[in-house]
C-alpha cells in the first residue's frame, strides 16, 4: 500500500520536482532515482574496448554505401554501451564528455570546409607517403602517420587524401559535452564561392605555424593579426603536433632517467601559450612504455581513452578481465577505476591517452590514488 510519503513524491515528480531524500540520500533506489552523493564516484560510461582490425572492416564497409558528398565525414563512432539510452550521449559518446571514432579518406577523395564550436584532434593512423593533409585555421598541414593535428573551436577546416592509399585517423572531440550543455554551433560554407573564399584565407603551412609558436617562443608584434590579438585560454595555435618531435622526446626522455612507475615514459601535448593542455576540455599524451615493464596501479578522476599506437599491451582494469591490445585498438576507462597497463613483450609499445581531465581539474574535484 501507498505510503503517504509516496504519495507525495509522486506528485512532486509529476511536477518536476524532488526533494534530497530520493536524490542524494539514501533514497534514490526505492524511487528509480540515481544517487548524487556517493562516497566515492560511480562513472555513467564503463570500461570498454574496441579492436581496429573489426572497426576498420566496417569503416571500409560502410564507405561503399556512403559516398563524402552524403557523408561529409566518413566515420565510425565508439559508443559506449552504459550510454546509448542517454539522449545525445548515446549517439556519439565514447564517455559522458568525449567522443571517439575513426575517419576514412580514400585516394582522390575530400572532406569539405565546416566549422563547430565543438574542439577536435586527429592522431593519424595510417597515410600514403605524400599527399594526405588538412587545412586548418588557414595552414596546410601534410600528414603523416604518427602526427596529431587539432583545430580549436569555430575555425574553418578541411581535410584531402591525394596520395595513393586510404588515411584513416583516430578522432577525439569534446561534442558530446558542449551538445549536452547547449552550446553546440555548426557551419558549413552556403555556396563554392564562400569556399573558395576560405580557401584563399591561407596562412601558411602547418611547418610555418610550429617555427613561430613551437621552439619555445612566440610572436612580440604590434601589428598581431586579429586572430593572434584574439587569444585566450582555450586557443592553441600550433594547429599539428609532428610525430617526430614526440618520438624523439620520448627517446631522449627514456635514455636519460629512470621510468615514472605509474606514468611510464610520457610527453604531454601542451599549448605554447600557457603550458596547460591541448584544449581546457581535453588532456592528450603519448606514453612510451618499454618490453616486459608494468605501470603500477593507479585511480584517476578522469574519463580516460586509450589508443595503442605502437605494439602490443594489457590493461588489467578494477572489476574487469584483462584486454589484451594490439595496435590501434581502443580502450576506454571511466573515472575512479583502478587500472595498470603492462607490456610483456620484447618490444616497446607507444600508447596515446586522451581524457577529460582539465575539466575535474577546473572545478577542483580531480584526484589521484597510488596503489
Amino acid at each position: 500500500m501507498q505510503s503517504e510519503l509516496d504519495k507525495l513524491i509522486e506528485i512532486m515528480d509529476k511536477k518536476g520536482m524532488a526533494t534530497y531524500f530520493t536524490t542524494f540520500g539514501k533514497g534514490a533506489s526505492k524511487y528509480g532515482k540515481r544517487q548524487l552523493f556517493t562516497k566515492t564516484p560511480e562513472p555513467l560510461a564503463t570500461v570498454w574496448t574496441w579492436k581496429y582490425r573489426e572497426a576498420k572492416e566496417l569503416l571500409h564497409e560502410i564507405s561503399k554505401h556512403l559516398t563524402p558528398e552524403q557523408a561529409e565525414r566518413r566515420t565510425i563512432h565508439f559508443i559506449n554501451p552504459s550510454l546509448k539510452d542517454i539522449p545525445v550521449l548515446g549517439s556519439a559518446g565514447i564517455t559522458p564528455t568525449l567522443y571517439g571514432g575513426l575517419q576514412l579518406i580514400r585516394p582522390g577523395e575530400r572532406a569539405p570546409y565546416h566549422r563547430h564550436t565543438a574542439v577536435n584532434f586527429r592522431l593519424i593512423l595510417e597515410a600514403p607517403k605524400q599527399g594526405a593533409y588538412t587545412t586548418i585555421n588557414g595552414y596546410r598541414i601534410e600528414l603523416h602517420r604518427g602526427d596529431m593535428t587539432f583545430q580549436v573551436p569555430w575555425v574553418w577546416h578541411e581535410h584531402g587524401n591525394e596520395g595513393d592509399s586510404d588515411l584513416i585517423w583516430f578522432a577525439g572531440l569534446d561534442a558530446p559535452l558542449v551538445a549536452f550543455l547547449g552550446g553546440m554551433f555548426y557551419e558549413a560554407p552556403e555556396s563554392k564561392e564562400d569556399e573558395e573564399h576560405i580557401r584563399k584565407s591561407m596562412r601558411g603551412t602547418g611547418e610555418d605555424a610550429n617555427k613561430m609558436f613551437g621552439k619555445s617562443v612566440k610572436p612580440v608584434l604590434l601589428n598581431y593579426p586579429s586572430y593572434v590579438k584574439e587569444f585566450n585560454t582555450t586557443y592553441n595555435p600550433l594547429v599539428y603536433y609532428p610525430f617526430d618531435n614526440v618520438i624523439n622526446a620520448l627517446m631522449v626522455l627514456s635514455s636519460k632517467g629512470e621510468m615514472d612507475p605509474y606514468v611510464g615514459y610520457a610527453v604531454e601535448y601542451v599549448n605554447p601559450l600557457n603550458g596547460g593542455p591541448l584544449f581546457s576540455t581535453i588532456s592528450t599524451r603519448m606514453i612510451l612504455l618499454p618490453s616486459n615493464k608494468a605501470l603500477k596501479p593507479i585511480r584517476r578522476v578522469e574519463n580516460a581513452v586509450f589508443i595503442v599506437f605502437e605494439g602490443n599491451v594489457t590493461f588489467s582494469i578494477e572489476g574487469t578481465e584483462q584486454i589484451k591490445a594490439e595496435p590501434h585498438d581502443v580502450v576506454v576507462i571511466p573515472s575512479w577505476k583502478k587500472y595498470s597497463i603492462e607490456n610483456d613483450t620484447g618490444s616497446k609499445a607507444l600508447i596515446f591517452k586522451y581524457s577529460d581531465s582539465p575539466l575535474f581539474k577546473y572545478m577542483g574535484v580531480y584526484r589521484e590514488s597510488f596503489e
